[in-house]
């Protein structure tokens, strides 16, 4: 059995790790959204999550719409991570979109717009609004 002091090493570099890669995926669709959210009429633009919307909220990017305000979204890095994320309750729609690193730009964007154009059209079918 190894040291504790191992053991504990060896998470906190796992959980460093982990963060990291939580962190590239972030960027990542971050950079496509950046690249591709004009050629969606009804998006004006896409913004990282403030510390305080990440922590409260747990969002990672907020795309202003033209018509029916803010979308959110969570990305992750992992099936897991998204099973782990849909356990806690949240007080708004958000929309989770996983990003693996090989991933190219236009495939993070096609995830990202499926989840966008899924929140949406939960919000619009919310407000009674058929479209």
């Amino acid at each position: 059995m190894p040291p504790v002091s191992t053991a504990r090493s060896f998470l906190r570099t796992f959980g460093q790790a982990e963060m990291a890669k939580g962190l590239s995926a972030e960027e990542k669709a971050f950079q496509a959204a950046m690249f591709y959210y004009p050629r969606v009429p009804w998006l004006k633009c896409p913004r990282k999550a403030t510390r305080e919307e990440d922590f409260l909220q747990g969002i990672d990017l907020v795309f202003e719409t033209k018509d029916i305000g803010d979308l959110y979204i969570q990305i992750k890095s992992s099936q897991a991570a998204v099973n782990r994320y849909k356990e806690q309750r949240r007080r708004i729609m958000v929309g989770l979109v996983i990003v693996k690193p090989p991933e190219v730009r236009e495939i993070v964007w096609g995830n990202l717009l499926f989840a966008l154009n899924d929140l949406r059209k939960k919000i619009l079918e919310k407000r009674g609004c058929r479209h």
